[in-house]
């Protein structure tokens, strides 16, 4: 499922919501009271502001991006937990519909991928390369699929390449877990 979190002018999502709190010392954090959403009572939000679902249906949303058009994408991790493994997918969510851009399973991308950005008209990705390393990748509109880096060594569990963002430097930062060792 993905939310949208609302302001009673203009909406943005919890992701950048929470990256801006962090701009915050403790000190200077405001100290309002969070109420439970009407819709949602289990997430805590600050008084004026709303949530509502933009989609569901979703199996392992790990990211979310914007082409140069303002469309959104989330990125399917893949894999675990299910008798038949979902695949790892690029999805461009359209209407409140998920229409699939690119089942990566089939262009030898399999799961887990985490980290998802739209940059200079292409997708750049994290995931793991088929020796389990952390990995990132590049796929054009066209879906052409090109391996930039691998051979990140993590704890193959949950700490692998995770987030993928572009500085305002223009330069691309890949986060990773507590359990990398770096190359």
């Amino acid at each position: 499922m993905l939310l949208r979190l609302l302001t009673q002018s203009s909406w943005a999502s919890l992701f950048v919501l929470l990256l801006g709190s962090c701009e915050f010392t403790p000190e200077e954090r405001p100290k309002e009271k969070y109420e439970p959403s009407t819709q949602f009572p289990v997430i805590q939000l600050p008084s004026g502001y709303r949530i509502e679902k933009v989609i569901g249906g979703l199996t392992y949303p790990t990211s979310i991006t914007w082409d140069d058009q303002q469309r959104m994408y989330v990125a399917e991790a893949g894999g675990a937990f299910f008798e038949e493994e979902p695949p790892a997918r690029i999805l461009r969510i359209e209407d409140g519909e998920a229409v699939e851009v690119a089942n990566l399973d089939e262009k030898g991308i399999g799961a887990s991928v985490v980290g998802l950005v739209w940059h200079q008209g292409a997708f750049y990705f994290t995931h793991r390369a088929s020796d389990r390393t952390g990995a990132v990748s590049r796929m054009s509109p066209e879906g052409t699929v090109t391996e930039l880096f691998s051979g990140v060594i993590d704890s193959q569990t949950d700490h692998q390449l995770n987030d993928i963002r572009v500085g305002p430097d223009g330069l691309m930062y890949v986060a990773s877990g507590a359990g990398v060792t770096p190359p």
